[in-house]
């Protein structure tokens, strides 16, 4: 399947590292997408989403978007778990908005089993953007979202849809590399922020506090 690379030109370095990074994947293909770019790195971050999104829903297909700088958790996995998740999601169009790959916050508590055989967790709110999953039926809200609206970033739909349905897998199949970002204006390290995201999630579902 097509993944649509969110891509600055002249971050040619971000786009040579993702191209690296999947360079063994045979799951996904890497599509560059020139990024939008705008003083305000999220707005820009926001409306590349949109484009492409615009781009391409009259497919009637879900559609996939990375950023450049994605990371896969597990290489030697990744062919195995993408296809087996992405089928899921396919065959199961109705129980979810969108897919993300790994996030770094949740803000809330509300976490619980959609698919304990392939490990998926369903949540109402997610941080970061580097791998999203689209469903078909929920693009055009995601298009109609205005970028410059106070506070809002794209990892921030659910402030506008109190029910958005994220999935997220129990176990991140990607994060984020440490590099510059164009966004933040200085380098940055999410790890931390992805391993506690991913206890949380852990701690909640074996605690039962759902």
């Amino acid at each position: 399947m097509i993944g649509n690379v969110i891509n600055l030109n002249k971050r040619q370095d971000r786009y040579e590292q993702i191209m690296d990074e999947f360079k063994e994947i045979k799951s996904i293909q890497l599509k560059r997408f020139p990024a939008i770019e705008n003083i305000k790195g999220s707005v820009g971050c926001c409306m590349s989403h949109q484009k492409i999104l615009r781009d391409n829903k009259h497919n009637n297909n879900h559609i996939l978007i990375l950023e450049d700088d994605c990371k896969i958790v597990d290489k030697s996995n990744f062919d195995k778990v993408w296809p087996e998740i992405r089928n899921w999601l396919d065959n199961n169009h109705d129980k979810w908005d969108i897919f993300v790959g790994g996030c770094s916050f949740i803000h809330n508590n509300k976490v619980e089993w959609i698919n304990k055989d392939l490990n998926l967790v369903l949540t109402s709110n997610y941080g970061t953007t580097h791998f999203i999953y689209y469903n078909n039926n929920f693009i055009d809200k995601v298009i109609s979202c205005c970028p410059t609206m106070k506070n809002f970033a794209i990892d921030k739909l659910y402030k506008i849809y109190d029910n958005i349905r994220v999935v997220v897998p129990y176990n991140f199949i990607v994060t984020q590399i440490t590099n510059y970002s164009d966004i933040e204006k200085k380098e940055v390290n999410y790890d931390r922020h992805f391993n506690n995201c991913q206890q949380k999630i852990h701690d909640l579902l074996n605690d039962n506090i759902i």
